[in-house]
């Protein structure tokens, strides 16, 4: 008997700490969404927003945008990282640690998210355009900012696009950095 409430409090461990994970990413795909201005009418943004309208629209009335950056989304984005930290991360054991834990593992979040969106970029790239997908012309929109400088800085070397391999490596060498 012991051991199926252990069971059950592992699954239900996992299953809650997955499903704040996820709803975490969609935080933060919102937030890198509106930064990068994606096209609105795509039905993947409308889902996101539909997914997170009813935890940030509420807190969007309190917290005005700084800039162009949506603070509620971010400082929703930071309370879920924050509380998957709590609850999950042995060595967030003071408030302190848990602050330093929440900031460094939503770097990695955010470092592995376009580590995640660059490969998919060049898979997409060398199997054509041709697809007509939603998520496709968002995973450009996300990817540009970061691509474009690089390639503007690159040699050209008879069309082959390096910028993708040299962010991968910028990103790897500030997740190594980073930690966690």
């Amino acid at each position: 008997m012991e051991q199926l409430t252990n069971n059950f409090n592992n699954a239900g461990s996992w299953l809650i700490e997955t499903l704040l994970t996820l709803y975490s990413l969609i935080l933060l795909l919102r937030l890198i969404l509106q930064l990068v201005k994606a096209d609105y009418r795509n039905p993947l943004v409308q889902l996101l927003v539909l997914m997170t309208d009813p935890v940030v629209k509420p807190l969007r009335k309190l917290l005005p945008p700084l800039a162009r950056i949506d603070s509620a989304s971010l400082l929703l984005f930071l309370l879920t990282t924050a509380l998957l930290v709590s609850f999950w991360d042995p060595l967030a054991s003071t408030p302190a640690m848990i602050a330093i834990r929440t900031i460094t593992r939503s770097l990695q979040i955010l470092l592995s998210f376009y580590t995640v969106m660059i490969l998919a970029a060049v898979v997409i790239s060398w199997l054509g355009q041709a697809w007509r997908h939603p998520v496709i012309p968002l995973i450009y929109q996300i990817t540009e900012p970061l691509l474009a400088p690089l390639r503007r800085r690159l040699p050209n070397l008879g069309g082959f696009d390096f910028s993708p391999i040299v962010a991968l490596i910028g990103l790897q060498f500030l997740r190594l950095l980073v930690g966690y």
